[in-house]
């Protein structure tokens, strides 16, 4: 089971395999949510993954204004929900990311 959290909105998607083709949403939040447990559309229903198959995985932020984060969380058999750790990660080279700043806000 995985969720999702953040300020403001964000939404969770994950693949069936490592493709990018094959993602479909499972978690999302319409605004601010500060926890894991604020609505039902920010859990997942209970998902199976396979030890050592890698997933693909996305994850959608909007910032309005103010403060902003994500979070993302999952909870498997033998374990509590924890924030997924980094070692669980890898990179895919060809994503790019976008960060708003001072410099590139439009103003």
């Amino acid at each position: 089971t995985f969720w999702i959290r953040g300020d403001d909105q964000s939404e969770r998607w994950l693949s069936s395999d490592e493709s990018e083709s094959n993602l479909q949403k499972i978690a999302y939040t319409t605004g601010y949510i500060p926890n894991f447990d604020s609505i039902p559309e920010q859990k997942s229903a209970t998902i199976s993954l396979v030890a050592g198959q890698k997933y693909f995985l996305k994850v959608l932020h909007k910032e309005r204004w103010g403060g902003d984060y994500v979070d993302v969380a999952w909870e498997f058999p033998g374990a509590d929900r924890a924030t997924i750790a980094g070692a669980f990660l890898f990179v895919n080279t060809g994503i790019i990311a976008f960060r708003r700043t001072a410099s590139n806000s439009g103003g």
